[in-house]
């Protein structure tokens, strides 16, 4: 019996599914009298040749004989192109110095602690040095230090501080014109600004300008206004995305990810012809399979960017397909942004009967380093930090957000903490948690080893088991 629908990458390919193969699953789910439809979105960074294997493999974990499980093969474009794009810019040497320069910097003026980024787990220094306009910014007791006058200060004295630490790096700018020369690199107007003459007076190996080491002063306002504001990622991370955001054209990069987000949403709206509305034929069956059957349960399951899919999902079936009933609604670290969950979940809980949230813990989240010596963190601090339009975005399936202490106290983050961790409940599930009382664990200490986790398939086989 068929397991996967096919959506393609665009409205010019056919689906390998076509209106007749969902035909014929459902009179075979109907001839088998299936009761139990899992319908599961993978991620949207993966291949077409592995999203089919995952369908075999959820199909093997969670089919029973009155479960069927159907996996949502969409292709999200060149996938191989938006890793690419990130691990080639993410590497590139010139971000690294500027970044090591900064973390060199900040680690003066305030050395990191560990703990949670974005809370007091940075510190406080008791003794801090008046002239150090950094270390005052960082060491407020409120985020309200950083004004106009303030921030004017502050790239006053690290451009000064800069030129002082890169004249005569000769590196730093045969790499800054090996950027300028590369064809296949954009860069930000900022940047191109501000590095053209440092670049031409690079060739004698000599400054006779502070472009430079105003354009990194700026970064460093930008940096410490998040860790004023408890907006930032850890320090390194930090620096790292600002730097990148201020120097390539992230905009090209995040294209990708809003391509691929915008796909999410469009493969659940109608349109002519036989292409590109697998996903909405297949709602519509579904639709039909209910009311002939009313007794039949739907559950959705995502992982990562699967979830923005299936928040799309439920707003289009509540549209146009309003007899279907969802019962369970399971995310597996989800890359949706909270705003997006919040909408379409956490305040329509009329559309589904349960919700289980499995996910890493904040400090997993921390360790696990999507770019190893170069970006520290996971790919959802990446995705906040780089890919979404505002730095910090907050994402479901990010703990960071969920910790209730300010600035996620209260309004859509308490509203999502007080739904998702209600007491009795158990609708959050993190991993290398001992079992709940139900049974349910994580056993993944990595976002890209979820939806191959033996453990947590199995608590949500338990999950559908009750019903």
């Amino acid at each position: 019996m068929l397991n996967y629908i096919h959506v393609p990458a665009t409205e010019k390919e056919s689906s390998e599914t076509p209106k007749k193969k969902i035909d014929t699953l459902f009179a075979d789910m109907q001839d088998k009298k299936i009761k139990d439809i899992v319908v599961y979105i993978h991620g949207g960074i993966n291949t077409y040749n592995y999203a089919r294997k995952q369908a075999d493999n959820i199909t093997a974990h969670l089919k029973s004989e009155e479960r069927h499980c159907i996996t949502i093969v969409w292709e999200t474009g060149p996938v191989e192109t938006l890793r690419s794009q990130l691990q080639t810019l993410m590497k590139r040497p010139l971000l690294q110095k500027i970044s090591s320069y900064l973390n060199k910097r900040f680690a003066q003026s305030f050395p990191e602690k560990k703990g949670t980024p974005g809370t007091l787990s940075w510190g406080r220094r008791s003794q801090v040095d008046p002239d150090d306009v950094l270390a005052k910014v960082l060491t407020a007791e409120d985020a309200t230090t950083l004004d106009e006058v303030t921030s004017a200060a502050l790239i006053t004295q690290l451009a000064n501080d800069f030129k002082d630490e890169i004249d005569g790096d000769y590196e730093l700018i045969a790499e800054i014109a090996k950027e300028i020369a590369d064809a296949d690199i954009a860069l930000t107007d900022e940047f191109m600004a501000d590095v053209k003459t440092t670049a031409r007076a690079g060739t004698l190996g000599a400054f006779d300008n502070l472009d430079l080491p105003n354009f990194m002063g700026r970064i460093g306002v930008r940096v410490a206004e998040r860790i004023e504001k408890r907006r930032d990622h850890g320090r390194w991370a930090t620096i790292v995305e600002e730097v990148f955001r201020s120097i390539y054209l992230a905009d090209i990069v995040k294209a990708s990810w809003d391509d691929m987000k915008k796909r999410a949403a469009d493969m659940w709206q109608e349109k002519d012809g036989d292409t590109f509305e697998s996903a909405y034929y297949f709602l519509h069956k579904l639709q039909e399979y209910t009311e002939n059957n009313p007794d039949t349960r739907i559950n959705l399951m995502a992982h990562s960017a699967g979830s923005i899919s299936v928040c799309h999902l439920l707003a289009t079936a509540a549209k146009k397909f309003p007899k279907i009933s969802f019962g369970h609604v399971i995310f597996t670290a989800p890359a949706a942004s909270l705003k997006l969950v919040y909408d379409e979940v956490i305040t329509k809980t009329d559309r589904f009967k349960e919700f289980t949230l499995f996910t890493l813990s904040d400090e997993q989240e921390l360790a696990d380093a999507i770019l190893p010596h170069i970006y520290p963190s996971s790919l959802l601090y990446l995705v906040s930090g780089i890919l979404e339009e505002d730095v910090d975005e907050p994402l479901s399936g990010m703990m960071r957000y969920q910790t209730g202490e300010e600035p996620f106290r209260s309004g859509i983050f308490a509203e999502t903490r007080n739904f998702i961790q209600e007491k009795g409940k158990e609708r959050l599930i993190l991993a290398q948690q001992p079992a709940t009382p139900a049974g349910l664990q994580v056993k993944a200490t990595r976002h890209g080893d979820f939806d191959k986790d033996r453990a947590m398939l199995e608590s949500i086989k338990k999950l559908l088991d009750q019903g």
